[in-house]
């Protein structure tokens, strides 16, 4: 499973440290961030800037659009509550499966059996709601 990442959340760091923050708890960093992938574009999609709340923006889709952010392997649905929570989904952000294309992603060792080799894969993409 994998999450197409742009904004705030492409900062692993910022998102393992808001999860503590919120009680999220792993010895593994990776059960509650995931991996990144590496680099990767969303096709027909921009910038949105219409979310009134603090913490930024989100995507919606537009033709000829290109957003530029990161694939992340997300080991377990565990990990994606995570974001669902930081992103205030289902309340805020909608979640839609779309294709992402990779772009020379690096693989942690240990996940070689889940190489995209520049091959769009299907990734959870967050995208704002229409009332925002």
């Amino acid at each position: 499973m994998y999450l197409f990442a742009y904004g705030s959340n492409m900062h692993t760091a910022h998102v393992h440290r808001w999860a503590m923050g919120q009680g999220y708890s792993s010895s593994r960093w990776n059960e509650v961030v995931g991996n990144a992938m590496g680099p990767a574009f969303l096709p027909d999609f921009a910038l949105a800037w219409e979310d009134i709340r603090e913490q930024g923006a989100g995507v919606r889709s537009e033709l000829g659009g290109v957003v530029h952010g990161i694939l992340i392997h997300l080991p377990s649905r565990k990990t994606l509550t995570v974001y669902d929570h930081k992103e205030g989904f289902p309340e805020h952000y909608t979640r839609t499966q779309e294709l992402v294309h990779p772009m020379g992603a690096v693989f942690p060792s240990g996940l070689e059996d889940r190489r995209v080799e520049g091959q769009p894969v299907q990734a959870w993409v967050y995208q704002l709601q229409n009332e925002w």
